[in-house]
């Protein structure tokens, strides 16, 4: 890889429902790095969110336990789109391939925000936002 990348790395109980999810999703994978123990899902040019096996995070250093998404919000991913239909093209894939709906749809009139949020499959909350020039 040449330059600076950003990697966000979750944890996945299902690499390959994981890999299944956001391909459904829309988003492409970086089939060179992805393996059984994980699966590089790229956002952006740079920008690539890994869920990885907890074994397999544990391997890169991790000694702290994990998160139990269906109780605690152990953060958000937050993806900023070009319009809001891609908002809700994006929200509405992730619904009809497995994800639940994570609060209701968001609209800043003021701030010109645009934004609606799904759980995956592991229960991580990802936030798919427009924001409107003012």
């Amino acid at each position: 890889m040449i330059g600076t990348f950003v990697h966000l790395n979750l944890p996945t109980k299902n690499v390959a429902a994981a890999r299944e999810f956001y391909s459904k999703v829309g988003f492409d994978i970086n089939t060179d790095y992805s393996s059984d123990q994980n699966v590089f899902v790229v956002i952006a040019q740079n920008v690539q969110l890994i869920l990885a096996d907890e074994g397999f995070l544990k391997q890169l250093g991790e000694t702290r336990a994990f998160a139990d998404t269906s109780t605690t919000t152990e953060g958000s991913v937050a993806i900023s789109v070009d319009s809001r239909e891609k908002v809700d093209e994006v929200f509405e894939a992730a619904i009809a391939a497995g994800g639940t709906q994570a609060g209701d749809t968001v609209e800043e009139v003021e701030f010109g925000l645009y934004a609606r949020a799904f759980y995956d499959l592991d229960g991580h909350r990802i936030d798919i936002n427009h924001m409107s020039a003012q």
